[in-house]
């Protein structure tokens, strides 16, 4: 995962897959926000469907000016995440069988 600190330059990064217990693994396309402009939102959509055992796994990393921008992450119309500041961790879950939507955004 790369990591960029500077004063000027805001972001939010996510690296996502599912695993399922019949051995598949579902990556995604990383994410990386791209708004530097006040009052500005970037945002990504990952959709995807499980069944049997799933675990939805993501590495995100944000890097901001607390209190004013924030990374969130809403899974099926429900916040997991909203952090605003210096974070880098693991996001893990279960998830039940059906269809599922991952939206991440960030906002300055």
């Amino acid at each position: 995962m790369k990591t960029i600190k500077n004063k000027l330059l805001t972001i939010a990064v996510l690296l996502c897959s599912v695993t399922q217990s019949y051995a598949v693994t579902q990556t995604f396309d990383d994410w990386t926000s791209t708004n530097k402009i006040n009052n500005s939102e970037s945002s990504n959509t990952y959709t995807f469907t499980t069944k049997g055992n799933t675990i939805l796994s993501f590495d995100w990393m944000v890097s901001c000016e607390a209190v004013f921008d924030e990374f969130v992450a809403i899974l099926d119309g429900s916040i997991i995440l909203k952090k605003s500041g210096e974070y880098n961790a693991t996001y893990t879950q279960e998830l039940s069988d059906g269809d599922h939507t991952l939206v991440v955004k960030y906002m300055k």
